[in-house]
């Protein structure tokens, strides 16, 4: 069955992304305080072996950090006029940094970054290259995918893209998806209503989750063509 599901999973995730941000301009990882901006929970993994440099992985992790506060702050336009900034500029901008959960395991090495951006060195910065600087805001979007193959209905841990969007979620982004866990008055609430899925109303589900946002998606499987709705 899931075959072909496979094959374009990639070219679906992509709408998902293109459908959401064009309808929802929002951040994921970054937080404004009075003049700090934070890219949070960035993920590093490197092998270690002759060339490994620790100091080369926290410079990785500040460009990294960089181009995501830019993607949230800035439109894709204006991000491509930046696109070689030198390390000695970025750092001039970070007023700190944490190093999380960092292991070296199996000629691995693993860790989470926390940067810390000055929010007025970034606007200055920002303004000499004659771009415009816009605050970013966090928000939450619950997204429920349902495959839908004849009279089967595949939730949860049976559907193919819930699997491999957890496996495979972008870091990069910047809107917080959250995926519902499975529960069973969700799961009856949809079985009783599949025949009318495109009328159901999930924001008793979302609001679980703290959030009055969401995508619900039904990804319909006929034979070679899907069919999606958002």
């Amino acid at each position: 069955m899931f075959i072909s599901f496979l094959n374009i999973f990639k070219k679906i995730t992509y709408i998902v992304f293109i459908f959401t941000f064009l309808n929802i301009i929002l951040s994921q990882h970054s937080s404004a305080s009075n003049h700090i901006l934070a890219v949070k929970k960035l993920e590093i993994s490197k092998k270690i072996d002759l060339e490994f440099s620790r100091s080369k992985i926290i410079d990785e992790a500040f460009n990294r950090a960089f181009y995501r506060l830019l993607s949230q702050i800035l439109n894709s336009t204006d991000i491509k006029k930046l696109k070689n900034v030198h390390m000695k500029e970025i750092k001039a901008l970070i007023e700190n940094f944490k190093i999380k959960n960092e292991i070296f395991r199996e000629s691995k090495y693993y860790a989470n970054f926390d940067v810390y951006f000055n929010k007025n060195k970034i606007k200055l910065f920002l303004e000499k290259k004659n771009l415009f600087y816009s605050n970013p805001r966090k928000i939450s979007v619950l997204f429920f995918p349902i495959i839908i193959e004849q009279e089967n209905l595949y939730l949860f841990n049976e559907n193919i893209f819930y699997k491999y969007w957890l496996n495979n979620k972008d870091q990069s982004g910047s809107i917080n998806y959250i995926m519902p866990l499975e529960d069973v008055d969700e799961m009856m609430k949809l079985i009783s209503s599949q025949e009318k899925l495109e009328d159901l109303d999930i924001i008793d589900i979302a609001e679980k989750y703290n959030t009055e946002n969401y995508i619900l998606s039904l990804i319909y499987l006929k034979k070679k063509k899907i069919e999606f709705f958002f």
